[in-house]
């Protein structure tokens, strides 16, 4: 594992015991919210902008999908 790319983060640990850890394992320290599979981790879900990124994802395979399957008349 190389540790000089690597990064640690955490939610619900105190900032001093992360610092420690990221010192222990020589790596940085990342801070919340930060993302994880594309994912945003510590961010509010109950705000609109949380799931923006995701909708737009989602929309956008659709759409990709959805003219796939149309008939050549109804995609003219």
């Amino acid at each position: 594992m190389n540790f000089h790319k690597s990064r640690i983060g955490a939610v619900g640990v105190e900032s001093t015991q992360l610092l420690a850890f990221a010192e222990v394992l020589n790596c940085a320290q990342m801070y919340v919210p930060f993302k994880y599979l594309g994912l945003q981790v510590g961010g509010n879900p109950r705000k609109r902008e949380f799931w923006k990124e995701i909708f737009d994802k989602v929309k956008k395979k659709l759409f990709k999908w959805k003219g796939k399957n149309l008939t050549f008349a109804r995609r003219v």
